[in-house]
Formats: C-alpha cells, structure tokens, sequence
C-alpha cells in the first residue's frame, strides 16, 4: 500500500504570531486523513517555543489517532542552524508519543552543527537520522505498514 505523503513546508518565522495558523493547517491535515507528514523546516529562520510546542502537539495528536490510520513524521532540518536543548526535548517528546502508538518521527538532513548538538545529545540514538528525504520516507512506511 502506498502512503498519502503531506509535505508541510512554513516559511520564515514559526513563533508566537504564525504558529497558530500553521497548527490549524496540520490539523486540518490529520482530519482529512494524512498518514505520513513531512515537516519541511528548511524554509524556516527562527522557531520559537511556541513553534516548538505545535510540533510536540501534531505529535500528540497523531498518537490519539493512531488507532485509525498509520501515522508517522520526517522532520526536515536541513536550514536550521541552531537547535536548543528545547529543540532536543520536543524532538524526543514527539518521538516518544507516536512510538508509543507504533509509529515514527525521524529527521532528515540536519546541518553539521545540528547533526553534532544531536548526537552529542545522543538523540541520534532514539530518533533515526537520514540525509535523503527518500529514505526517510521510506523508512517511517515500512514502520509504519
């Protein structure tokens, strides 16, 4: 079976202000039955907690639906330059609540700066890492199937 791909790709700023239209948009989303999402972070310059925590809640969200239809997250961080152990935790919340379900969030391409927070972190150890979007995509399927 082939998976109904959602890319979500905010651009900017994702804070305070923006967030809660791009968190209606990832709702509207899971309503209509996506089951694979694609963060798309490489448009973005700045998150702020606020943005951070809408991440967190579409995790939440596809692991209260999870009974109905797969779910799993790539989160692409491949402009992002600076991730903070808020950053880290997020990641780690929304990975533990749709594993909980038996699903999946990865993350795709981070920078060598990110790559090393994350790994020194030991992130990389709970939340799998790909350099190709292909790959991830594939991955969090065939968990996901």
């Amino acid at each position: 079976m082939v998976e109904q791909v959602s890319v979500v790709c905010p651009k900017g700023r994702l804070d305070s202000a923006t967030s809660p239209a791009f968190e209606q948009d990832l709702m509207k989303r899971i309503a209509e039955g996506h089951a694979l999402m694609v963060l798309d972070l490489s448009g973005l310059t700045f998150i702020s907690s606020a943005g951070l925590r809408t991440i967190l809640l579409l995790a939440k969200q596809m692991k209260s639906l999870g009974g109905r239809l797969a779910r799993a997250v790539v989160v692409d961080l491949s402009n992002v330059n600076l991730l903070t152990s808020l950053g880290i935790r997020v990641l780690l919340l929304g990975a533990r609540a749709v594993k909980n379900k038996g699903d999946k969030l990865v993350i795709l391409s981070p920078d060598a700066n990110v790559r090393a927070v994350l790994t020194t972190a030991r992130t990389d150890t709970l939340i799998p890492i790909f350099d190709d979007r292909s790959a991830a995509i594939a991955a969090v399927s065939a968990s996901a199937g």
